[in-house]
């Protein structure tokens, strides 16, 4: 089995990290993530629109907002979603020219399940006398609507569940093996949240309780990769003289789980990139933030976390006692 120095090039992984982090919360603190209605209530209608002939090109967005403009809706949101059109069945033609659009409206009060206010009735009316060129495809319209405290609720709830979470995954790590372990592993899982959310951000992707569940799943998913690492290492730890190179250790550690480390990431890839090319617009964006989120826990768990116990010893200048210590958590 090739053994791989990851251990001994933890600087540059620093780099690479603290880089990427640093960039992500100047994303989070200056654009700000883009919260979907789940979160600030209003109105989201996914609505199609085909040319009337061959003769009129794809709508652009700047024409949807032009025809919203004009009928006093100047605060919706419009996303282009033609990219993420299946092909289908359709004419190719109409295919190609056809235009798929997202347009959110933010209401501050209470909104009934009529769709009060900016209703779905008035963008379509909007855009039925604003647009001449194309026609509204009303089957492949889609509407939601929550109301502004619901939202709100949600939000809240969304962020004392992967607060919570993180607590009882300190917990449970420092429990399970030390208290810097716990430690490392919380320095990695928010290096991966910070950094998914970091994306999404830049990207411009809508942050929905389904991105909210993604997130709970990375950092699911994350913890276990990273535990079975910390294992590995502790268990090299027992076995080995504490004369031995702790560099040594991690290292031989990192490489015998990398295997096992490569082969889950790979099958969970398989069924988020399956699900982000065949399940629908509806649940790309989740499917995306799994994807993600594999990748980045994957490299945390050999990069990240590890790399912090490492120096968290190192720091000591008592190999043999951090070894005492280790041989005696059971």
């Amino acid at each position: 089995m090739k053994n791989f120095k990851f251990i001994y090039n933890r600087k540059i992984t620093y780099i690479i990290s603290t880089v990427l982090v640093v960039l992500s919360l100047v994303a989070l603190f200056t654009k700000g993530p883009s919260w979907s209605i789940d979160f600030t209530g209003g109105q989201q209608i996914i609505v199609k629109l085909d040319p009337i002939d061959d003769t009129h090109d794809k709508l652009s967005v700047n024409a949807v907002r032009e025809a919203l403009d004009k009928a006093g809706l100047k605060d919706a949101t419009i996303q282009n979603l033609s990219y993420k059109m299946s092909k289908g069945t359709e004419d190719a033609t109409q295919t190609e020219k056809s235009a798929l659009f997202m347009i959110k409206t933010k209401e501050d009060g209470e909104i009934s399940g009529d769709a009060t206010g900016l209703g779905q009735s008035d963008i379509l009316v909007a855009l039925k006398t604003g647009i001449k060129t194309h026609t509204i495809d009303e089957q492949a319209t889609s509407s939601e609507v929550v109301s502004a405290s619901i939202g709100k609720e949600l939000k809240d709830k969304a962020w004392k569940s992967v607060i919570i979470a993180l607590i009882f995954i300190v917990i449970y790590v420092g429990i399970r093996f030390q208290f810097n372990f716990g430690i490392a592993a919380i320095i990695a899982l928010f290096h991966d949240v910070i950094i998914t959310l970091g994306i999404f951000c830049i990207l411009g992707l809508d942050v929905s309780a389904a991105i909210v569940a993604a997130i709970l799943s990375i950092v699911g998913y994350s913890i276990n990769d990273t535990i079975v690492v910390f294992d590995r290492i502790r268990e090299d730890m027992r076995k080995r003289r504490s004369t031995q190179d702790l560099n040594e250790v991690f290292n031989t550690a990192i490489n015998r789980t990398l295997s096992r480390t490569i082969i889950t990431s790979c099958t969970t890839l398989f069924a988020a990139v399956s699900l982000y090319l065949f399940a629908g617009i509806v649940i790309k964006d989740f499917a995306f933030a799994i994807i993600i989120g594999t990748l980045i826990g994957t490299y945390s768990s050999i990069f990240v976390a590890s790399p912090i116990v490492l120096d968290y010893f190192h720091s000591k200048h008592n190999d043999k006692s951090v070894f005492g210590r280790i041989l005696n958590k059971k």
